[in-house]
């Protein structure tokens, strides 16, 4: 039996200042790399950093509805509002935010 988890119960947990972090994945819009500084975006467009590996985030974040859309993106499904794709030179999945 699969369980299935909604993004308002689960909680995101980080280490930022030395100190472990958490937030609420509803909360969360994406998050995006930069070798090794992830940024995550929240709802309200405020941006926090820290440092990780955004596959590491993606396996904490497996049983939540996130997508890797790129290899430095990690998005939130319930904010995709719209998606395309362009193939050249490689797919590129473009999303739309609520």
């Amino acid at each position: 039996m699969t369980e299935t988890i909604k993004n308002d119960d689960y909680i995101f947990n980080y280490i930022s200042n030395k100190s472990i972090k958490n937030i609420m994945t509803d909360e969360i819009k994406y998050f995006f790399s930069d070798k090794r500084k992830i940024c995550m975006v929240k709802t309200d467009n405020e941006k926090i950093e820290f440092y990780g590996k955004l596959s590491d985030i993606e396996a904490d974040l497996s049983k939540v509805p996130f997508v890797r859309t790129h290899q430095s993106y990690l998005v939130n499904c319930k904010y995709i509002k719209n998606t395309s794709t362009i193939t050249k030179g490689g797919p590129i999945l473009i999303c739309l935010f609520t």
